[in-house]
């Protein structure tokens, strides 16, 4: 199993509307790619980040699901959206196999 968890640092005064985004992005995966995204919040720490957590099988199944999530210009769309929300260049993700 392999769970993504992408980080997301929030623009200070931005969270408000940066939830609601962040769940709306989870909801276009599950829709349009099949995936389930999890939101997390950090328990310690800069509390201006959001954790996207999702799993997959295996890395062919995440390579398929992110090459539907690539080719869609509507996906795009909703991350351009945030612009004024994340701080650019701060994004990063973590590949974890479970063992």
């Amino acid at each position: 199993m392999i769970t993504q968890i992408r980080v997301v640092h929030i623009a200070a005064g931005k969270a408000g509307a940066a939830f609601p985004w962040a769940k709306e992005v989870c909801e276009y995966c599950k829709s349009k790619a099949g995936i389930e995204v999890k939101l997390g919040l950090p328990i310690g720490g800069n509390p201006n980040r959001l954790f996207f957590i999702s799993q997959y099988e295996n890395l062919t199944s995440l390579e398929k699901i992110w090459g539907k999530l690539l080719a869609d210009p509507q996906y795009f769309a909703l991350l351009a959206r945030a612009s004024d929300l994340v701080i650019g260049g701060t994004t990063h993700d973590d590949l974890v196999q479970t063992m």
